[in-house]
């Protein structure tokens, strides 16, 4: 719900952010395109004060829309730049996009980078060599596997690594078995 009254304030109810970044999910019907569009109206709205449903007003909101919009394309920016220094999964595009981010933070980091991948693809800008179809495979347990090893990995616990290797090895067991089990074998 979007109100502008005649006075250049603008009242709102989606979420606007005074720290941080926004969580996209690609699950819930987000994308990139409808982000930068909807960034780019409310600028052009030029309104002077911002009034969310919840938080404190906004004072100098062209000043925080743009921020938003130059850390959305910078953002963009590092995700193309890891596929083009050869990074094929979401878990490599992750790890080297959030490499200075806490990697407890990398699954919602994930939901961000495939609306960007999504995004540089409608825009036909990621390299040709890279493939969609390898990216999306990797986007299921493939991604959490690697992000637990890696979290496992950063908290240097030798008895999270060992318990988190065995559940590892115990899923990919199980899956072996299904797959060999419904006539689909390697």
């Amino acid at each position: 719900m979007l109100n502008k009254i005649n006075t250049e304030v603008m009242m709102h109810n989606f979420a606007i952010f005074r720290h941080g970044s926004a969580i996209l999910d690609n699950r819930a019907g987000g994308n990139m395109k409808d982000y930068f569009q909807t960034t780019y109206k409310f600028l052009e709205m030029s309104p002077h004060v911002l009034i969310p449903m919840h938080g404190r007003i906004n004072l100098w909101p062209k000043h925080m829309l743009c921020g938003y919009l130059k850390n959305r394309k910078a953002r963009e920016a590092s995700i193309l730049q890891s596929i083009e220094n050869g990074a094929q999964t979401l878990f490599d595009i992750v790890s080297k996009t959030y490499c200075d981010v806490d990697r407890k933070l990398w699954i919602p980091a994930s939901f961000n980078v495939r609306l960007h991948v999504d995004h540089l693809n409608s825009q036909h800008k990621l390299p040709k060599d890279f493939s969609t179809e390898k990216f999306e495979s990797s986007c299921g347990t493939h991604f959490i596997f690697w992000w637990g090893v890696a979290y496992a990995q950063a908290r240097s616990s030798p008895a999270l690594i060992i318990a988190a290797s065995a559940l590892a090895a115990g899923g990919l067991a199980i899956a072996y078995a299904l797959r060999r089990k419904n006539g689909n074998q390697p």
